[in-house]
């Protein structure tokens, strides 16, 4: 029997713990508000959440409600809004296995699996809230691009100065025309007047890196593995020239001779670093308590109903879009593919992405390897993921990029996994919410978590004008040094699978003034 809740008032009750969710917990928390943290499921993230993959696997023997739709016409009224009955399992369709569930070895995994950039906007926010205390990194340990056939097949891509002079892919003329287009995009050198003419008169990015002489080789390196954008065609000259200053500036800041870092013990570390920033200041945190419906005042919010007949009276309601009870549009689907391997897919790199350029599919795929290390699966054993980066790639496209790191026969290969498709969620614009009812939505997909992050500023600048999106704090915030830590963990900071996915799962925890307390 669920513990009734027994908390009257509170400023803001937010529904969901998806990363945009937690980090407005986070950010109202720090204003002096009481927050009240809802998530109907065990484990924090929604959408980036972290689980086993024997969980994943079991999810495809059992029916899914795939609806959009909610079957209750009487879902919003006057009076209230009946939330719809999904999880983030309403957004997984699997279509394809490769071993079962019964003698899956333990692994958790990411539903949507995303690296950070080093000197990005996550690594950023987790310094300025303090979120960083809870939370470690390693590094990538290095990209790969899959040259078809030409180039030899699969290359290591370059990341520093250094490696691009060392590096035998690259002939000395495009070491050269590389290194003076890396200079002018990133204000090393002061510009020419001939490369201001050139960025002044190119459409988009890729026309720029050809004015610039970049020939189709280097243009495939720099779109693909270093801006991590498919289509350079579809942005400007100076947003290609930012995202490429991020990239070095991002390189440079460990001294690890990577880029990206990748979160230790899956992504859903990161919603639930943010959930503690709220809750040592002062947010209440319920998990597996699922809210029914959002009362309504005069138009405007007057609190909520739990399944558990819990009532709780706010004046602000945050719901994550998974619960929108009116249309949903399918603005996306992402092909996915996630398994365990007992053996690399490159030797001595452990932690690694193989980028599959569009041309061999009819999109890009990206691959991510993620090993022990990382405290997602047992010694011996490597997490592979492999995702379209469009939302209009096909089952093909991650089959044939599975086939190129692993090979013709890559299902036997595979110990076990599933291939999955990944619906991303958007609402039909259908009239005003009522006062105070904010939907926090989905957003693309990315490397880095910028969309989400803009959307959690948007939302707090907006329900709360003239306060501070994360002030400065009194207490020491850690310092960049402490966000990564480098090396492999020891044994005693390895994590079993199914520990790490249980550890964070508590009904009611109360945190005020740094203490915490669990009910």
């Amino acid at each position: 029997m669920e513990a009734a809740l027994d908390i009257g008032d509170v400023d803001v009750v937010i529904v969901g713990t998806g990363i945009s969710e937690s980090i407005l917990a986070a950010a109202i928390a720090r204003t002096g508000r009481q927050v009240l943290h809802l998530e109907k499921g065990s484990t924090y993230g929604d959408n980036w959440t972290t689980i086993e993959l024997e969980e994943l696997i079991r999810s495809s023997e059992l029916p899914n409600d795939l609806s959009l739709e909610n079957n209750d016409s009487e879902s919003t009224n006057s009076e209230r809004i009946k939330l719809a009955n999904r999880s983030p399992k309403s957004r997984i369709e699997v279509v394809a296995n490769f071993g079962s569930a019964d003698d899956a070895n333990q692994a958790s995994v990411d539903l949507t699996p995303r690296p950070l950039l080093c000197n990005g906007a996550m690594v950023n926010l987790l310094v300025k809230s303090g979120a960083g205390n809870y939370v470690d990194f390693k590094a990538l340990n290095a990209s790969f691009l899959d040259f078809r056939d030409t180039h030899g097949g699969i290359q290591r891509i370059p990341q520093s100065r250094s490696e691009v002079f060392q590096s035998q892919l690259i002939s000395a003329p495009e070491k050269r025309l590389l290194m003076r287009f890396v200079k002018s995009c990133t204000d090393e050198d002061t510009p020419t007047d001939e490369q201001r003419e050139k960025q002044a008169s190119s459409v988009n990015f890729d026309e720029y890196m050809e004015a610039m002489l970049l020939n189709e080789r280097l243009r495939t390196i720099v779109s693909n593995a270093l801006i991590f954008v498919e289509d350079p065609k579809s942005i400007s000259v100076q947003h290609g020239r930012d995202l490429l200053q991020l990239y070095f500036s991002s390189l440079a800041r460990y001294g690890t001779g990577s880029a990206l870092l990748l979160t230790n013990y899956g992504g859903s570390e990161l919603s639930q670093a943010f959930c503690r920033v709220c809750a040592v200041n002062g947010g209440i945190y319920v998990l597996r308590r699922e809210v029914e419906e959002i009362l309504l005042e005069d138009g405007a919010v007057s609190g909520i109903l739990t399944t558990a007949g819990d009532r709780v009276n706010t004046k602000h309601v945050f719901v994550s879009s998974m619960f929108d009870p009116g249309r949903l549009d399918e603005e996306e689907i992402v092909w996915r593919f996630v398994g365990v391997l007992q053996r690399s897919i490159l030797d001595g790199h452990p932690r690694t992405l193989v980028i599959v350029p569009k041309g061999i599919g009819s999109r890009t795929v990206r691959v991510w390897q993620f090993d022990s290390s990382l405290g997602v699966c047992g010694d011996g054993y490597f997490v592979l993921y492999a995702e379209c980066v469009d939302g209009s790639g096909t089952e093909e496209d991650i089959r044939t990029a599975l086939a190129r790191v692993l090979g013709e026969s890559y299902s036997e290969e595979i110990s076990h996994g599933v291939i999955f498709k990944h619906r991303m969620w958007r609402r039909k614009e259908n009239g005003s919410s009522p006062t105070n009812v904010e939907w926090v939505y989905d957003v693309p997909v990315e490397i880095d978590f910028t969309g989400a992050i803009e959307q959690a500023e948007a939302l707090f600048r907006t329900n709360f004008p003239g306060e501070e999106w994360f002030p400065e704090q009194v207490s020491v915030v850690p310092e960049v040094s402490e966000i990564f830590h480098p090396g492999d963990a020891s044994d005693d900071q390895r994590h079993d699978a199914s520990t790490a996915a249980e550890e964070p799962v508590e009904d009611i925890v109360t945190a005020t003034s740094g203490s915490s307390q669990t009910t």
